[in-house]
């Protein structure tokens, strides 16, 4: 059973990595996602931060890849505090946020839950 749970969770944890999201993002993310997939509206499937798979590990583990199997802090030229933001996929994910918004008026219009 332990194993199996851990499996789970180390897949789980490995996948937020690639896209480079933390716990309380993976949750707003398939939110989203869920509520595009409800409505119909294509999801571009990526968010913000997400600059690929190994731009994403080299932002976690750090730059210098021969490092990220050992305890070692790793040297990143950020902060920790202010990230880069991928402006590209922040406009697509507005988008849907946008069309998402315009469709639940209406339907709330449709259902006379506002005028």
């Amino acid at each position: 059973f332990f194993t199996i749970f851990a499996g789970m969770h180390s897949f789980m944890h490995l996948w937020q990595l690639s896209k480079n999201l933390t716990s309380i993002e993976y949750h707003k993310y398939i939110q989203i996602k869920s509520m595009a997939h409800h409505f119909q509206i294509i999801f571009p499937n990526t968010h913000e931060f997400d600059d690929g798979i190994f731009e994403n590990c080299k932002k976690m583990l750090g730059y210098d890849i021969w490092f990220w199997c050992f305890p070692f802090a790793p040297s990143l030229p950020e902060d920790g505090y202010s990230f880069h933001c991928n402006q590209e996929n922040k406009r697509k994910i507005e988008q849907v946020t946008k069309s998402i918004q315009s469709a639940r008026e209406q339907l709330w219009k449709k259902s006379s839950l506002i005028k």
